[in-house]
C-alpha cells in the first residue's frame, strides 16, 4: 500500500469544492484507493490517500488528477508518498521526484489538448 499526502497553499473555497467534486470522493472512492480524507482551512488545502498499489495511484496521478488540476486552474500540489508496506523494495519503488515529475508533464499535456 501506498500513502500519498497532497498540499495546497492559497485555494479558494470555490476551488476546493470544484475538485472535491470532480474527484468524487464524498460519495465514493476512485478504483485503487483503500483511503481517503481531505480538509481545507484558511487556504490550505490537504488531502491524505491510501492507494493499494503504486500503478494504480500512478494512473490516478497522470489521467485523473492532471486533468482536473488544469481544468480548474489549480498549480501542481505539494505530494508526498511514501509505502506502508515495510518492504524495503517496495518502499525503494516509491520515487516522489518520478511522481511530481509525472503530474507536472500530464499536466502541461492536459494545458495542450
Amino acid at each position: 500500500m501506498i500513502a500519498i499526502l497532497f498540499e495546497w497553499r492559497m485555494v479558494e473555497p470555490d476551488q476546493w469544492q470544484q475538485l472535491i467534486a470532480e474527484l468524487d470522493w464524498q460519495d465514493k472512492v476512485q478504483n485503487g484507493t483503500a483511503m481517503f480524507e481531505a480538509g481545507r482551512s484558511t487556504g490550505r488545502a490537504v488531502i491524505i490517500d491510501v492507494w493499494q498499489t503504486l500503478e494504480a495511484l500512478e494512473y490516478f496521478l497522470s489521467s485523473i488528477l492532471a486533468l482536473r488540476l488544469v481544468n480548474i486552474g489549480l498549480p501542481q500540489p505539494m505530494m508526498k508518498a511514501w509505502s506502508l508496506s515495510g518492504n524495503d523494495r517496495d518502499a525503494a519503488n516509491v520515487n516522489n521526484l518520478a511522481l511530481r515529475k509525472s503530474l507536472e508533464l500530464s499536466m502541461v499535456h492536459a494545458v495542450r489538448n
